[in-house]
């Protein structure tokens, strides 16, 4: 400020700390008393699992001159249950041919995920790191900021090994939309003329190709809405091919 006081509204605006100018605001605010939660100071030598760059900040919702602590938390409004389920059946034919589908979903419901090995910037020994975090994670090398692996723009925090108390805690930047459509059921079928099954003693013949869960529409990047926020096994994509007779 003017005064030379911190401007405690002076920090990053995406609540990310980025940048050299970044990091100074937050070390003249622990300079003034105010502290930033969970982990409380700034990284050091050697306790690099402190603040630093790459790392989330959090809003002090109650002005108590600490981000990010409990007191800081508050309702989103949201829940993990649909608040609308829908489903769409149809079915058309022509001639000899038949197509039937079944399309089903949900809407109105969010998801908090932060799964290691799956949606977090924590790495362990024998997991791999996901692919989305992979690719656009937070990196900044202090020694030499021309350094062309820098990526001071990315999405996800800082990599850390096997914990990360400062970014790995419930908040929005973890919650996603699990609205979801999903082809369920999709058949289609070819019944064979009566002139020829007649001669097997056949009064009716249809022969078809179906399959089940064969698209998902979502902007949910977990592996399926439908089974919910954890790590599980997906519902299973299922091709059939029958024949149906009538004698």
């Amino acid at each position: 400020n003017t005064d030379g006081s911190v401007n405690n509204n002076g920090g990053p605006k995406d609540g990310m700390i980025r940048t050299p100018d970044d990091m100074t605001w937050a070390k003249s605010m622990l300079a003034a008393g105010y502290k930033f939660a969970p982990v409380g100071s700034v990284a050091t030598a050697t306790n690099k699992a402190l603040l630093n760059y790459g790392d989330f900040i959090y809003a002090d919702n109650n002005a108590d001159g600490i981000y990010g602590n409990t007191f800081d938390r508050k309702f989103t409004n949201t829940s993990n249950s649909p608040k609308y389920n829908f489903g769409f059946n149809a079915s058309i034919s022509w001639k000899a041919f038949d197509l039937s589908m079944l399309w089903a979903g949900s809407a109105g419901f969010k998801y908090l995920w932060i799964a290691d090995g799956a949606n977090s910037s924590t790495i362990r020994n024998g997991w791999h790191v996901p692919e989305r975090v992979a690719d656009d994670h937070y990196y900044y090398n202090v020694a030499n900021p021309a350094d062309p692996a820098n990526n001071i723009n990315g999405k996800f925090p800082r990599l850390k090994n096997n914990a990360d108390a400062q970014n790995n805690i419930s908040s929005d930047f973890w919650l996603y939309d699990a609205s979801y459509v999903k082809l369920k059921n999709l058949q289609v079928g070819y019944t064979i003329p009566q002139r020829i099954v007649s001669k097997a003693f056949i009064t009716r013949a249809r022969v078809y190709v179906s399959g089940e869960n064969l698209l998902l529409i979502t902007k949910y990047p977990g592996l399926d809405p439908e089974i919910g926020a954890g790590i599980g096994y997906p519902t299973m994509k299922q091709m059939a091919l029958g024949v149906t007779l009538s004698f």
